[in-house]
């Protein structure tokens, strides 16, 4: 099930495109930057094979049902996010501006700092300190944005001070019907511990 292939930064497939029916890993790569990331796309209907992965099933359930005359949702009711334990490993990104250099975030999860413990509310994506995450975070937006289709992967990321792996789903969200204007990007850690 976690099978997957490797890709070089030159054999990454265009961001825009669908994703592929087999899992795959992108793995960037900056050693003066003492930093790594390593991403797994995975087919959304595949969400249910996962362990640990129970409250970010939920959300989904939660996007699916908030669909109303087959528009994207809106919003996802706060309570809701309280109700199914994800209210502080979320964050909402606005993507309302022309292109990924201007999305910001509108909500920053207190559960979702990993890097310095750093709050990114209303932080455009551009001005995370990793230029590498950076680029990767907004090529995965990217393509949600676009095709309006959720997406679940596995991310590996290494700092010098800490490893973390985590599961993520980004759902679209739009205030006028199909047009996606914001993300709710939610988070599944698997472990996360400092580097001895």
């Amino acid at each position: 099930m976690e099978e997957s292939l490797s890709y070089s930064m030159t054999d990454l497939v265009d961001s825009a495109r669908p994703a592929r029916e087999d899992p795959r890993v992108d793995e960037i790569h900056r050693p003066a930057e003492g930093f790594k990331l390593a991403r797994t796309h995975y087919r959304l209907r595949d969400i249910h094979k996962f362990k640990g992965v129970e409250q970010l099933q939920k959300l989904l359930a939660a996007w699916y049902d908030s669909f109303h005359d087959d528009w994207l949702p809106r919003e996802i009711d706060p309570w809701t996010l309280k109700n199914i334990g994800l209210l502080g490993d979320v964050h909402i990104v606005d993507t309302r501006g022309p292109s990924s250099d201007s999305w910001w975030f509108r909500l920053y999860g207190t559960g979702s700092r990993f890097y310095g413990g750093r709050d990114f509310t209303r932080a455009r994506i551009s001005e995370f300190d990793i230029g590498t995450y950076a680029n990767a975070t907004r090529d995965d937006y990217s393509t949600v944005v676009h095709t309006g289709m959720p997406k679940f992967q596995f991310l590996h990321t290494m700092t010098p001070l800490s490893v973390s792996n985590r599961y993520r789903l980004i759902l679209p969200l739009s205030s006028e019907g199909d047009l996606v204007d914001k993300l709710l990007v939610a988070w599944s850690y698997t472990r996360a511990h400092p580097i001895d």
